[in-house]
C-alpha cells in the first residue's frame, strides 16, 4: 500500500485552517494539527478523526524556537515527515485586548512586538524548520503561508497587526526565490475578505481550495508565489 501523504497545519483553529485540514484530510492526507491551546486541538482531533482521517495534535508557540522545533517534531514522529505545510497564524485578537484593534496612538512598542513575534518571527521560525524537513511527494514538497489584505491595504485601527502581515508576506516572496531552485514551492494565500463559513466567497471551504490549487502545481516554471483571494 502507497505510503499517504503528509500535511501540518500550525495554528489551527475554526476557519480557514479547518477548511484546508479538512480539504486535503478528504484526498488522503495524514494531517498534523498545531495551536497554542491544548482544548482547541483535542476538539479538533475529535471531529477530524470522526470524518476518517489521521491526526495527530502539538501545542506550538511559534513566537518561541523551541517550541517550534519541539512540536513540529512531535508531529513527525506521529505522522512521519511532512510534505505540506501550513502556516495559519494570526496576530490578530478580540477588541479590548493587546493584539485587537486600537488607535494608532495606543499602539505601544511592547504591543507591535508581540505582533511581530507571532507573525513574522512565528514565520521565520517555522520556514527555517519547513526547508530543513519538508519531504517531497508526487515530485515536490509545499510550503504555504495564509496572508491578509491588511498586508497590502494597512488600516489605522489594525497597525501592528498589518506591519507583522506585511513583514510575513515578504518573507514568504523570498522563501519563494532562494528555494524554489531546490524543489520547494513557497505560496501565499493573501485572505481579503472576513471569513464566515455563510460567505459566498470567504467561506473555509472555498479559501481552503486556494491551498489545493498551489499545491497541485506541479512544474517549477508555472509555480504562483501569492493567490491574492
Amino acid at each position: 500500500m502507497a505510503t499517504k501523504p503528509v500535511i501540518f497545519v500550525v495554528g489551527y483553529g475554526p476557519g480557514i485552517s479547518e477548511g484546508v485540514a479538512e480539504l486535503f484530510a478528504s484526498k488522503g492526507f495524514k494531517v498534523g494539527i498545531a495551536s497554542r491551546t491544548e482544548s482547541k486541538l483535542s476538539a479538533a482531533s475529535e471531529s477530524l478523526n470522526a470524518k476518517g482521517a489521521t491526526v495527530a495534535t502539538a501545542v506550538i508557540d511559534v513566537s518561541s524556537n523551541p517550541s517550534v522545533i519541539y512540536g513540529l517534531s512531535k508531529l513527525t514522529i506521529a505522522l512521519g515527515a511532512p510534505n505540506v505545510l501550513v502556516f495559519n497564524v494570526g496576530s490578530n485578537g478580540p477588541p479590548g485586548t493587546d493584539l485587537g484593534p486600537k488607535p494608532l496612538e495606543e499602539i505601544t512598542p511592547e504591543i507591535f512586538e508581540k505582533h511581530w513575534r507571532i507573525s513574522a518571527l512565528g514565520a521565520l521560525h517555522v520556514a527555517r524548520w519547513s526547508v530543513d524537513h519538508l519531504v517531497p511527494f508526487d515530485g515536490k514538497k509545499t510550503l504555504i503561508f495564509t496572508g491578509g489584505g491588511l498586508a497590502k491595504d494597512p488600516r489605522p485601527n489594525h497597525a501592528g497587526l498589518a506591519a507583522a502581515k506585511a513583514a510575513m508576506r515578504n518573507l514568504s516572496r523570498v522563501y519563494y526565490n532562494v528555494h524554489k531552485p531546490n524543489g520547494l514551492h513557497v505560496g501565499l494565500v493573501t485572505v481579503r475578505g472576513f471569513v464566515t463559513p455563510e460567505s459566498d466567497k470567504w467561506s473555509p471551504k472555498l479559501i481552503a481550495e486556494q491551498y489545493w490549487k498551489l499545491y497541485e502545481e506541479k512544474d517549477p516554471e508555472s509555480w504562483t508565489w501569492e493567490i491574492d483571494y
